[in-house]
């Protein structure tokens, strides 16, 4: 029959067979399911057989798109979600958004690529965008909208080399926060003297803040979670937790719009102020090599430093060595050692220049003399030869000297 109970569960397992070979199998919990999907897959492979098209329905990327959101509002993170709702807003749909998802190629989507890196996306965003495609594409080859994935294979272009961090001294990030106000003065405090991430001072909230303790703990819930999926606590710097308790509002984000009082979700428009105004470069993640140099530079173990920061493996925080002050001590010491060593093996190998050196081949001023003091014979005054004697068989050496003796 193509459909059976699976052993002792309740579930049930229909299987489609065709032409004598199994097509395809799932499992169902109950068997009206079972029986429905069995039937629509045994008709669609019969009309296939037969010749007759499919009927379909024609969907636009946009349709797609919607009720991928929908869909996946739920299974989702909100952050992600978020980002993949904006891209889509923003940039791939007024593209793409009215062209039938069939008839939509791998040339299309390549083209549409290309025509957004002329225009000066990077490398990262063009990743990101064709992510979201193959997402959105497999989602609808699942639900079985769309017959295949037409950028299955297609691979991103290797990302460029990231920048070298910027590291601010203490004399350049006190000009920095000098002239600032209001947001700005708070956005900067916050990320030089916690180290967060960019999102994280996004969602950075009051409840984070432990005013008795002088701490900032970074939550892994599911509203927010930190890019290690950790949660984290940082001290609460005397200037940064001054400039929180005089804000009129300490519930909920902490950084708000100053007009209408809403969240902030990006710091451009701040950060270009800033820029303007003071020697910033207008990176914000250079704040957080500035705060782990500071760490790194005081002398705290680079593990604390990783935990501080939040980072899965002290492989990122070995980036930060080189700041340390005790930085190769070892290997100096080491180094001291050895050379230290090679100078002592040298000079206890130079010959003493002080006593006089007497030539072999110099004739001796009197007559040799035994080591006891007494004269030396005959046969121990003649020198010893090592040559042999010509002839037909060499002699030994002492058989010679008793000859030249006679």
């Amino acid at each position: 029959m193509g459909i059976s109970r699976r052993g002792d569960s309740r579930n049930w397992k229909a299987e489609v067979y065709f032409g004598g070979v199994k097509i395809a199998s799932k499992t169902f919990p109950s068997h009206e399911l079972a029986r429905a999907w069995h039937d629509t897959l045994h008709a669609k492979l019969l009309r296939g057989a037969a010749g007759i098209a499919e009927p379909r329905q024609a969907i636009t990327l946009r349709e797609l798109a919607v009720r991928y959101l929908r869909a996946t509002e739920s299974l989702s993170r909100p952050h992600t979600w978020l980002y993949y709702k904006r891209r889509l807003k923003k940039h791939i749909l007024p593209a793409l958004g009215g062209r039938d998802v069939l008839a939509l190629g791998r040339a299309d989507i390549v083209r549409y690529l290309g025509t957004r890196l002329q225009k000066g996306m990077s490398a990262s965003s063009y990743h990101k965008e064709l992510q979201i495609l193959k997402r959105l594409f497999n989602w609808g080859v699942e639900q079985e909208l769309v017959a295949a994935n037409p950028i299955a294979h297609l691979r991103s272009p290797k990302a460029p080399r990231h920048v070298e961090p910027r590291f601010y001294t203490p004399a350049e990030v006190a000009s920095i926060l000098a002239p600032l106000a209001g947001n700005a003065l708070g956005l900067l405090l916050a990320a030089f003297r916690t180290g967060m991430r960019y999102r994280e001072l996004v969602h950075f909230s009051f409840e984070w803040c432990d005013f008795e303790r002088d701490t900032v703990r970074l939550p892994n819930t599911v509203d927010f979670s930190p890019k290690s999926h950790k949660s984290r606590s940082v001290p609460l710097a005397p200037d940064l937790k001054a400039w929180l308790l005089s804000r009129h509002t300490r519930v909920g984000r902490v950084f708000l719009s100053e007009r209408g009082g809403q969240p902030l979700r990006s710091f451009r428009r701040i950060l270009d102020r800033v820029q303007r105004a003071t020697c910033f470069a207008g990176r914000l993640h250079d704040c957080r090599h500035t705060y782990a140099s500071f760490l790194v530079a005081e002398g705290v173990p680079l593990t604390e430093v990783q935990a501080a920061l939040g980072h899965a493996t002290i492989t990122t925080t070995m980036i930060y060595a080189h700041l340390s002050p005790d930085y190769l001590a070892n290997v100096r010491a080491a180094l001291s050692r050895s050379a230290g060593r090679a100078l002592r093996v040298v000079h206890s190998a130079a010959p003493d220049v002080s006593s006089p050196q007497i030539h072999p081949s110099a004739p001796l001023a009197g007559p040799p003399v035994t080591p006891t003091g007494s004269l030396a014979s005959p046969l121990e005054q003649r020198p010893m030869t090592m040559v042999p004697q010509t002839g037909i068989e060499p002699v030994t050496r002492g058989f010679s000297v008793l000859c030249s003796t006679i």
